[in-house]
């Protein structure tokens, strides 16, 4: 098992895969190792930034994802339920619903989840889907 001095044993996991990382040419034998990684990885990317800007970066990224979070899932709750209402031939509900989900669209464009042109394509796709009903 792979041990690295910051890491305990019980802090580990091993993965399902083995690999052979040593050939000697002279024995013509592989020798095999356990990969093993953290349990609980950092809420960071896949390792730990060293510098301390790129840690400070990282922790930043980390809380603006969290925030933004809702305001994407609302989006694609509010676009769903749209989709939902058209596909089931239900205009009225549809074009009640569509105004909400507009503004959803527009929050996430406004605070930069979504591009503002991919924005216009997502109220454009809705407002053909409810017209066509």
């Amino acid at each position: 098992m792979l041990m690295t001095p910051h890491h305990r044993q019980e802090d580990l996991c091993v993965s399902p895969f083995w690999y052979a990382s040593f050939f000697s040419v002279q024995r013509k034998t592989s020798i095999l190792f356990l990969d093993a990684y953290p349990c609980n990885p950092l809420p960071f990317a896949h390792s730990m930034p060293l510098i301390k800007s790129a840690i400070k970066r990282a922790r930043q990224n980390t809380v603006r994802r969290q925030r933004l979070l809702p305001f994407r899932s609302s989006m694609k709750t509010m676009v769903r339920k749209v989709v939902d209402a058209a596909k089931a031939g239900n205009k009225a509900e549809a074009e009640k619903l569509l105004p909400a989900a507009f503004k959803a669209v527009d929050t996430a464009a406004k605070k930069r989840i979504i591009h503002r042109k991919t924005a216009s394509r997502k109220k454009s796709l809705l407002s053909r889907l409810v017209a066509k009903l």
